[in-house]
């Protein structure tokens, strides 16, 4: 597979964990600039010269800590891909880093080749369409991915209720969210809410059986695009979707 060249910016006080870094990812040809910041101010600095396609970061540093950093580089660009890194098993922190954004915690010492793919995944998927399609109903889901697979959506992620959305929402921040409103555990309007608390640009297209005006005003006003009947003919639904697609 061909690659555009990339930008990668590494975070960490120490100069020897830098540079194991970095003698990792010189593996990867397709990888054209390694920025280094040794805290999180030099970071947002950095992050703002570079605009990396994707940024390693430490959590624990002098000055300013990872959890701040990754903080302030989200409100420059929100759809940053973030990988933290850490020698730390507190679970509270590392709780913290992935409900910031954090797509990954990688354990020190690094595993070459866990680091080498974990970055390759995400520099990969960054270019291509990407959904995550919400229903308790796996007929629904497979009727949905049908057509989204040939609406050339390529990344396409499966939640059965709300929560396990929420949650793949955060981890992957999906171009587009099909989302179905009569859920268990957690229902559709509750999901985009929690979904939209955390990205407010979040395109999310709500398919389902329950299409009441109040219903609609709702999802819209909680910031769905749409609400589309769900219809198992493919003609009708695919319609439907294509001004969101």
């Amino acid at each position: 597979m061909s690659y555009q060249k990339k930008k990668i910016l590494v975070v960490d006080d120490s100069r020897l964990q830098r540079m194991a870094l970095k003698n990792i990812i010189n593996d990867m040809d397709y990888v054209s600039i390694i920025e280094e910041a040794s805290n999180g101010l030099d970071a947002i600095s950095q992050f703002k010269l570079l605009n990396p396609d994707l940024t390693i970061i430490d959590l624990i540093m002098p000055k300013m800590g990872g959890i701040l950093a990754i903080e302030e580089i989200l409100k420059i660009n929100n759809d940053a891909i973030i990988l933290a890194v850490t020698a730390t098993e507190e679970e509270e922190s590392l709780t913290e880093a992935l409900e910031k954004g954090v797509k990954e915690i990688i354990q020190k010492p690094y595993k070459k080749d866990y680091v080498l793919n974990l970055i390759d995944f995400y520099l990969r998927t960054s270019s291509q369409k990407s959904v995550l399609i919400v229903d308790d109903s796996r007929m629904s889901r497979i009727f949905l991915k049908k057509i989204l697979t040939k609406n050339s959506y390529e990344l396409i992620y499966e939640a059965e209720n709300g929560l396990e959305a929420v949650n793949l929402y955060k981890k992957f921040k999906p171009q587009l969210v099909t989302m179905d409103l009569d859920m268990p555990v957690m229902n559709g309007i509750e999901a985009i809410d929690e979904i939209i608390n955390f990205h407010s640009e979040a395109n999310i297209v709500v398919v389902s059986a329950m299409e009441q005006k109040h219903y609609l005003t709702e999802v819209k006003e909680k910031g769905a695009k749409v609400l589309i009947k769900k219809s198992f003919k493919p003609n009708i639904l695919e319609n439907d979707l294509k001004p969101y697609l």
